[in-house]
């Protein structure tokens, strides 16, 4: 990985990007989830708006009360994404793997062979 052509990638990519939307280039092997997690914010990130949309889902889902204070609906969201890995069948780096290796074998997506 070349970091004058990620710069100049960030660059390009800023110029159009809407205000207030901050471009920045890492190095990140997505195989490695715990490098993949470093770049996505967690629900203690999300602004006062996203936890009302979050809200909303978590009501539409029946997952918590339409009063549920903003603090509740952030830890509820945690909760979540714990029990969501928990569940799982296959980690992160294993999926890539699949997807990256994709053996001839697999009818699915033939495409990506």
């Amino acid at each position: 990985m070349n970091p004058q052509t990620v710069a100049e990638t960030a660059a390009l990519a800023g110029t159009g990007a809407p205000p207030g939307v901050r471009v920045t280039g890492h190095r990140c092997d997505v195989s490695d989830e715990s490098q993949v997690l470093r770049f996505r914010p967690g629900p203690e990130d999300m602004t006062d708006e996203q936890v009302e949309e979050a809200r909303d889902l978590l009501v539409t889902a029946k997952l918590v009360a339409r009063d549920t204070p903003p603090g509740e609906v952030r830890e509820t969201l945690a909760r979540l994404e714990r029990e969501g890995k928990d569940r799982a069948l296959l980690s992160a780096a294993e999926a890539a793997t699949i997807i990256l290796d994709c053996p001839d074998e697999l009818p699915l997506y033939p495409a990506l062979r």
